[in-house]
């Protein structure tokens, strides 16, 4: 279905907004100019677009770069449904991994969103992989602690905030003492380090400053602090910098900024949280509707978009709500690598949790919300099934 919006409805990106950037230094690196362009944002998904225009350019058909990322990304999205039907089978039975599975597949906002030159189709992939390597077998070996710090190391190219998933390597070994936990932790953060360490070199090369990720840590934290800031997104220009300054003084600015508001008015934080929290997890889901709508082609139509916004809000709070539920389950019930799944979700909310909340940085915890939700509607199944007044008894056809 996402290969369907990405062939129907193209056109060119908004100027100067997140998708134009991506494609103008995919661009770039596709020319060869990588050791020279900005290091505004992390080099690893306008790597992943420069690839696909090369593959594009090798191929009889050749449909325009935008067209291309849609129908890879497409791809990606049906990779990550499937390994997230995988990761809940895994975790929850094979009821679960097929709800899970059906969860992502129907969901309007992600369809559409896989269709469009953003990140967190491939973030998204990767995270699950990562988990994937490291849940369901008691003791991995180090060759799967490595694969999944080198993906880790990927993800966190493709996205920064992506590197709080290191933290789900002290979890491997189950029980134990802490020196095998510590070694996990090692393993994985060394592999990841090593995929992250030329592009670091590189960035920092660019800036010739220290830049292991990208520059767009200041505008989040400034953003997310300024005094009409209710922890929701914010136009990226209202954080002030020198006119003309190159990006590494502006983010230097930005973060001055942020902690001179933070220092300035503390008490303000707690409830500039809970505004981040409330624009990330229950704002319209809609982000990837409206990111497609922006391009210069056709867009989906008023009546189109509505109606799906409407439904993918209201299938995202059930889902939110039922994956909150299927944690405290697992918390409750000991099943370790399904409270580990869905950490992994709530994990990924704490870089909004702290900088900037928008509904686009709840993508990449879906997956583990979607097992979440599905381990809790299987639990609730068992459950009626076990009652007394059950149409399915439990040696019954409800089995």
């Amino acid at each position: 279905m996402s290969a369907y919006f990405a062939l129907r409805h193209t056109g060119d990106p908004p100027y100067f907004g997140d998708q134009w950037f991506y494609l103008r230094l995919a661009r770039e690196w596709r020319a060869g100019e990588g050791l020279t362009t900005s290091a505004e944002i992390s080099a690893g998904y306008p790597l992943f677009v420069a690839l696909v225009d090369l593959a594009r350019s090798t191929s009889w058909v050749r449909p325009d770069l935008v067209t291309s990322v849609g129908l890879a990304q497409s791809g990606l999205w049906a990779a990550t449904i499937a390994l997230t039907g995988v990761l809940g089978r895994r975790v929850a039975g094979p009821a679960a991994g097929l709800i899970a599975a059906a969860t992502l597949a129907v969901w309007p906002n992600l369809v559409v969103g896989a269709a469009v030159v953003l990140s967190e189709p491939l973030a998204t992939l990767l995270g699950v992989v990562v988990v994937l390597c490291l849940v369901g077998d008691p003791e991995p070996p180090p060759g799967r602690l490595l694969a999944a710090g080198a993906v880790l190391g990927v993800a966190a190219e493709v996205r920064p905030g992506s590197l709080v998933l290191l933290a789900l390597f002290l979890v491997v070994p189950v029980g134990g003492p802490w020196r095998p936990r510590l070694r996990s932790l090692a393993l994985g953060g060394a592999a990841a380090l090593v995929v992250i360490l030329p592009f670091a070199l590189r960035s920092s090369y660019v800036t010739r400053s220290f830049v292991p990720f990208d520059l767009r840590a200041g505008s989040s934290l400034c953003l997310g602090r300024l005094p009409e800031a209710d922890g929701g997104p914010i136009d990226f220009d209202r954080c002030p910098f020198t006119a003309g300054a190159p990006a590494v003084q502006a983010n230097r600015e930005r973060l001055d900024e942020a902690w001179r508001l933070l220092r300035a008015n503390p008490g303000r934080e707690p409830g500039l949280m809970v505004g981040r929290m409330e624009a990330t997890l229950w704002a319209d889901d809609r982000s990837g509707i409206d990111q497609l709508n922006s391009t210069d082609g056709r867009d989906l139509g008023t009546r189109f978009t509505d109606r799906a916004v409407t439904a993918s809000t209201l299938w995202s709070r059930v889902v939110l709500v039922l994956a909150a539920t299927g944690t405290v389950l697992a918390l409750i019930g000991r099943r370790r690598w399904l409270a580990v799944t869905t950490a992994a979700g709530w994990l990924l909310l704490s870089v909004p949790l702290i900088s900037l909340g928008d509904a686009r940085f709840r993508v990449p915890s879906l997956p583990f919300f979607a097992v979440g939700a599905a381990a809790a509607v299987v639990t609730a199944a068992r459950a009626s099934r076990r009652r007394p007044d059950s149409p399915f008894p439990a040696g019954g056809a409800g089995r």
